[in-house]
């Protein structure tokens, strides 16, 4: 049996980015895998950087804005899902947390008022009802008692982030002083400078290389592009911990922005055994050939993997786009199909269910159409891909209105091809405004 994640992270793929640029295709990977808390922090951190330019305005920022939209919107309908199942199960208090946590994120009002339902349903009997106060004895409402409901706020939001760690490194967390979990929130909600101070108080407070206030700090100094201090403190921390998995990614992603592959062997090769048989670790060390262009040994490797441990979706996608930069067009198209047929998540066993990864249905639907498919699914698939992949709508108008020009319906290609017209006009646009 493969072995999971630790701290559930999804390390199917990362570019560690220096620009914006990179920050948000760093960030569109982990959108399409369906990470999108990490996609939100990505696209955050790309908009900050673009911030600090004044020139750094028009159209990319326009569409960051609207991936960061669609990945709070995402993480905040997760969180509805998990609030239910938590309130289900009889865990109204866990509950109530992940439908706080939604509540910040979304503004579509129809979300909005599923999870006020969901946290009113968790709610605490009134005081009078419990005996333990009177109307005459609560505070009057004002800027202090304001502060006192924000500072419960913050609260409920902390311990909904433990909740989503591992037992172990949740009871850790939470004995860890205020300066940590203002920091740890900080960091949560994209604003890395914040977490900065915040976490180099409490480690100051707390000093030791194996305190996890070290992991997070160095969390938050990679998201500012400072990989040094990030590495002084990761390396340390490993001595300590050496079964930590986060840590090894990290470094991972320094030694590949910095192009030591040889580092990055390195220090995979020193990963305990009783860790090689995780998914991490089959995704770290096949991620390292593939950085290098080694496609033909990270086919193997993954090919490897999935007989030898059975179906994992992320190994199997770590494979296919392998395949696709190896110009192995026909496996990798197959192979995103397969994973779309096996999709976990989906209901039905349908192949052309919305929600199945955006990036898995892109390339299906490019290799198909490049093959000759013009078929309905295909078509279906692109015009499922507008509505979830907006910020490329102009691309897929295109190929819907390809695939209508070839079975002769001249009308609806020319109004997709219109579509993609003005979408493209609207950028040049943009670009003239700058």
């Amino acid at each position: 049996m493969l072995g999971e994640i630790s701290n559930g992270m999804n390390i199917l793929k990362f570019i560690k980015g220096k620009t914006p640029m990179q920050h948000e295709q760093k960030g569109d990977l982990h959108f399409a895998s369906g990470a999108w808390g990490k996609a939100k922090l990505e696209y955050d951190t790309a908009l900050n950087k673009l911030e600090r330019d004044p020139a750094a305005i028009g159209e990319q920022t326009e569409r960051l804005h609207e991936k960061l939209r669609s990945s709070k919107e995402a993480l905040s309908r997760q969180h509805l899902v998990s609030g239910n199942n938590l309130f289900d199960a009889g865990y109204p208090q866990e509950a109530r947390e992940y439908y706080l946590l939604g509540l910040e994120l979304t503004n579509d009002e129809q979300l909005r008022s599923l999870l006020e339902s969901g946290r009113e349903k968790t709610k605490s009997p009134p005081a009078d009802e419990l005996n333990t106060s009177t109307v005459e004895d609560m505070p009057a409402p004002d800027d202090m008692a304001e502060k006192e409901v924000i500072s419960a706020d913050n609260e409920t939001y902390f311990n909904a982030l433990c909740n989503t760690l591992p037992q172990d490194i949740r009871k850790i967390y939470k004995k860890l002083g205020q300066p940590f979990r203002n920091g740890y929130i900080a960091l949560n909600r994209g604003d890395f400078e914040t977490a900065v101070k915040a976490l180099s108080r409490a480690q100051e407070d707390q000093p030791s290389d194996g305190s996890y206030i070290a992991l997070e700090l160095a969390t938050a100094y990679l998201n500012l592009d400072q990989d040094e201090a990030a590495r002084s403190l990761l390396e340390p921390f490993l001595r300590h911990h050496p079964d930590a998995l986060p840590a090894y990614r990290m470094l991972c992603e320094i030694f590949w922005e910095n192009g030591d592959y040889a580092g990055a062997e390195h220090l995979l090769a020193k990963i305990p055994q009783s860790l090689r048989e995780s998914e991490a670790f089959v995704l770290l060390h096949g991620e390292t050939m593939y950085r290098q262009q080694r496609y033909p040994e990270a086919i193997a490797w993954y090919r490897a993997a999935l007989s030898k441990y059975g179906w994992n979706d992320y190994i199997a996608r770590a494979l296919a786009v392998s395949f696709d930069n190896a110009n192995q067009m026909e496996l990798a198209r197959d192979l995103y199909g397969e994973i779309m047929q096996r999709c976990s998540s989906c209901a039905a066993p349908s192949a052309y269910a919305a929600h199945v990864d955006p990036f898995i249905r892109r390339r299906y639907a490019e290799l198909s159409l490049a093959a000759g498919d013009h078929s309905t699914k295909i078509l279906e698939l692109f015009l499922s891909l507008v509505r979830d992949d907006p910020v490329n709508a102009r691309i897929y108008y295109r190929n819907i209105s390809r695939i209508y020009s070839r079975s002769g319906d001249k009308s609806e290609a020319f109004r997709f091809q219109t579509f993609a017209d003005n979408i493209e006009n609207n950028e040049k646009d943009g670009d003239k405004s700058r």
